[in-house]
């Protein structure tokens, strides 16, 4: 009975002393080691996705279907708009050009369909891109829709509208940054099937296994939520420029040199040994031109039609002019004071090709010359006046758009001055300038004008064998 009394108590007392120990953290397996204890794992607060000044600058190109007027034309006016909220979303490397889409959809002939999924289709495989953003535009509202695919399912990805008469460029912004916002998962691009615009969820705390090493990440692998530096908050946005517009306004002026040079004879057998001739000389210049295109100025937009290129142009030129003489038998040439002018008027048209963007056209002008020598001067048979009729055929090249080009142009010359007997049709003219428009409002020319007559005075009969080369640099301002 007592033992089974003392077996009890030591029972009780073990009982009691393990739990005792097992609340202070030890047991009595092995050597009373104590245990080790398990810490979770901070929880990090993730930060929601900082946007630059462009939210969705990467990922597959962007194309913006413009929209049309009532006439059935591309409304370039709304469509300068809708690009640039556009551009302030997803870049302007990221946006196909405005330019590149309405050449396209001129090439295409996408302009009856414009809206249809053959249109997106079509555009999609041009640009190599499936992306597209379609502007509908009807007598009150302006449509904006988002498209994944050419063919996606249902039409839009999302659809806005907003009152046409209150689509200001802000209105147009904002429209346009609620429907990039609401539709962000077609404009961000897939990163391994994660979803780049959904929030990261913190993972749950895991039990590290006993013993083994803590895991640190690489501060070399960037985590989806950083933001590149170039799209950080206070980032300047690249700003596209836009190509200039061909000028509907042109005004030059400047100087430059002269070159005149003429030959008088009582036939056309002594022009080879004439009994008054005029060496070469060169002098001073001074010229003004002004050109103006009536079409572009009553309709803005119709610069970038290839058939509306009607030109105005007229020209002055005053030469600071001396004539240096030698008749027979004369040992030294005589210095005789003149006055030189010459002044054009011309109307032409061009058409421009459409792949090569070369201006071909044709002009018809008039053209009145005038040299007078002083009357105590001994060359009074070098004295010129004639009006003529020229016809020139113009070509103008681009060559960096409308900011640097060429342009050509030569054709005959027809007398129809009185002081002169019937046409000749030795006279014609040939003229080259580079034209030069660093900025919008200004330009700049650089070139040259040869013109050659030959003619009989009336009522005197005298042979007369000119030519005139001026060589000028021009600076001006373009509109």
């Amino acid at each position: 009975m007592f033992h089974t009394i003392v077996r009890q108590l030591a029972v009780i007392l073990a009982v009691a002393l393990s739990a005792n120990a097992s609340a202070q953290g030890f047991t009595f397996e092995g050597l009373n080691k104590p245990k080790p204890k398990t810490e979770a794992k901070p929880k990090v607060a993730v930060k929601p996705k900082k946007r630059g000044p462009i939210p969705y600058p990467t990922g597959e190109r962007v194309v913006v279907v413009p929209p049309l007027d009532a006439k059935g034309a591309i409304d370039k006016e709304r469509y300068a708009q809708i690009a640039s909220a556009v551009r302030a979303q997803v870049g302007s490397k990221r946006m196909v050009s405005t330019e590149e889409t309405i050449k396209a959809t001129a090439r295409l002939g996408l302009m009856k369909k414009l809206y249809s999924p053959e249109a997106r289709r079509a555009l999609a495989v041009e640009f190599k891109t499936d992306i597209s953003m379609v502007f509908e535009q009807s007598a009150k509202d302006l449509t904006g829709k988002l498209y994944q695919t050419p063919s996606s399912t249902p039409a839009a990805t999302e659809i806005l509208t907003t009152p046409r008469r209150k689509a200001t460029q802000t209105a147009v912004n904002e429209a346009v940054a609620s429907l990039a916002s609401k539709g962000h998962e077609v404009l961000e691009p897939a990163v391994g099937g994660i979803d780049l615009s959904a929030p990261s969820t913190p993972s749950a705390p895991s039990t590290p296994v006993a013993g083994a090493p803590p895991v640190v990440a690489s501060p070399s692998e960037p985590t989806i939520n950083e933001t590149p530096e170039e799209f950080a908050e206070g980032a300047k946005p690249v700003k596209e420029k836009p190509p200039l517009k061909p000028a509907y306004v042109q005004v030059f002026a400047g100087g430059g040199a002269s070159l005149r040079v003429a030959s008088a004879g009582q036939g056309l057998s002594y022009l080879k040994n004439p009994p008054v001739a005029s060496a070469p000389l060169v002098f001073g210049a001074f010229a003004f031109e002004a050109r103006f295109t009536p079409l572009w100025l009553i309709r803005p937009e119709w610069r970038d039609n290839p058939y509306t290129d009607l030109f105005i142009e007229v020209w002055y030129r005053l030469n600071l002019a001396q004539t240096q003489v030698t008749s027979p038998g004369q040992a030294s040439p005589t210095i005789c004071p003149a006055s030189d002018y010459e002044a054009l008027g011309r109307i032409g048209y061009r058409v421009k090709v459409p792949v090569i963007k070369t201006r071909i056209g044709a002009s018809v002008g008039v053209t009145h010359q005038e040299t007078t020598v002083t009357k105590s001067c001994i060359a009074q048979a070098l004295n010129v006046t004639n009006t003529s009729m020229e016809y020139l055929v113009q070509i103008q090249q681009p060559i960096l758009g409308e900011t640097l080009a060429v342009e050509v142009m030569g054709g005959p010359n027809f007398l129809f001055s009185t002081r002169a007997l019937g046409f000749d049709t030795w006279a014609f003219s040939l003229e080259a300038w580079l034209i030069w428009r660093p900025i919008e409002v200004l330009a700049v020319r650089l070139g040259a004008r040869f013109n050659r007559v030959k003619e009989t005075t009336y009522p005197n009969g005298i042979s007369i064998l000119e030519s005139r080369t001026f060589v000028g640099l021009q600076i001006g301002a373009a509109f």
